[in-house]
């Protein structure tokens, strides 16, 4: 599964296991119906483009399409000109050349429904993908067992306070900024490290099991 889910999609008559990156969905899909189900977050990625310097005048930028996100003009409204979004990023090249532009290095990261605040969700796929390359991410909190998985990776704080973080980056220079994205990168490679994440969900002594090498 790669989605936020609530309810089991696929009961054990129709599928073997499932492979989810998210005890948020784990945890809503366990029943009796359910197949196995195996946590395999989103593993470091090595060849990501790195951010190579933060600028003197940072933003906080949303990596995705505000449109789809219901807080999006309470957020505009506690931060005004120092946050923004980008949503026209689609290849590698654009990735790599978006990673360059002066105001990059901290990110915000809000859930879909983040209208309501009594759903806390998971922590989506962009946000492993913006750690491989050294960003820094604030997020609005996420499901309790989710944030434990990235402790000390990512920023977990309230809505309200997504300002008062971005602050704290922003009064560190631009190359403390640029030491603590790369520092959180190196742990979140040793902890997310893709064989690790496969022994740890038993699928590499699975694959071995049926001779798979």
């Amino acid at each position: 599964q790669s989605e936020p889910v609530t309810s089991l999609v696929y009961t054990k008559d129709e599928v073997d296991e499932v492979w989810d990156f998210s005890w948020h969905n784990i945890d809503h899909c366990r029943g009796s119906d359910a197949p196995i189900l195996r946590y395999v977050p989103i593993a470091f990625l090595r060849e990501a483009p790195l951010i190579k310097r933060f600028g003197d005048v940072p933003k906080l930028v949303f990596f995705g399409n505000a449109k789809w996100r219901p807080c999006w003009s309470e957020i505009q409204n506690l931060m005004g000109a120092d946050v923004m979004s980008r949503y026209n990023v689609w290849n590698d090249r654009d990735y790599e050349d978006f990673l360059g532009n002066d105001y990059i290095g901290i990110f915000l990261n809000l859930h879909k429904d983040c209208g309501n605040v009594s759903v806390p969700n998971p922590v989506t796929w962009r946000n492993p993908k913006l750690l491989s390359s050294g960003g820094l991410v604030i997020s609005e909190r996420c499901y309790g067992k989710d944030e434990i998985e990235f402790k000390g990776l990512i920023d977990f704080v309230e809505r309200a306070d997504i300002p008062i973080m971005f602050e704290q980056y922003v009064r560190m220079a631009p190359s403390e900024r640029l030491r603590l994205g790369l520092s959180r990168r190196e742990a979140f490679a040793k902890r997310f490290d893709a064989v690790g994440i496969f022994e740890r969900a038993g699928i590499g002594s699975l694959l071995r099991e049926r001779g798979v090498t």
